[in-house]
């Protein structure tokens, strides 16, 4: 079963950026992120700006309910998370892959969610999550150079 994950993921993967920009864009997705961490509002910044297909990117603290209930907004203080057009909501490593995509990176985000790249995306997102404080000492030590996008 695994060998078949592979092939069809390297069949996705050959779809170029233009064909799939033609199709999904009459989808809407919305990310949400922590509006009180200094590292989620700088990468939800960097996303708008380069984000190609319609998508609102919300801090979960200022979305009504629905879709946001007690617990979304538990799981969102945790981790990014993503809901599609068909209301599936992905959270964690997936959602930051299809944030990717969305961004128009679809063959790196697509050959990403294979075993064992899924694997390491997700052991990546988890470290950087549990410790958004350190990194964002780290990443964004001088305020003067971003601005806050929201």
């Amino acid at each position: 079963i695994w060998p078949m994950d592979i092939i069809q993921g390297l069949s996705m993967i050959c779809n170029d950026r233009d064909s799939y920009m033609k199709t999904e864009t009459n989808f809407h997705y919305t990310v949400f992120w922590d509006g009180e961490c200094e590292l989620c509002a700088y990468f939800a910044g960097w996303i708008n700006k380069r984000i190609v297909l319609p998508t609102e990117i919300k801090a979960y603290q200022k979305t009504s309910n629905p879709p946001m209930d007690k617990e979304l907004a538990l799981a969102c203080s945790k981790a990014l998370h993503v809901l599609h057009p068909d209301d599936y909501i992905e959270r964690g490593g997936y959602a930051c892959l299809t944030i990717l995509k969305l961004i128009g990176y679809k063959r790196t985000a697509t050959l990403l969610r294979l075993p064992p790249f899924i694997i390491v995306v997700e052991f990546i997102y988890k470290l950087i999550s549990k410790n958004r404080r350190i990194f964002s000492r780290l990443l964004l030590y001088n305020k003067s150079k971003y601005q806050w996008p929201f």
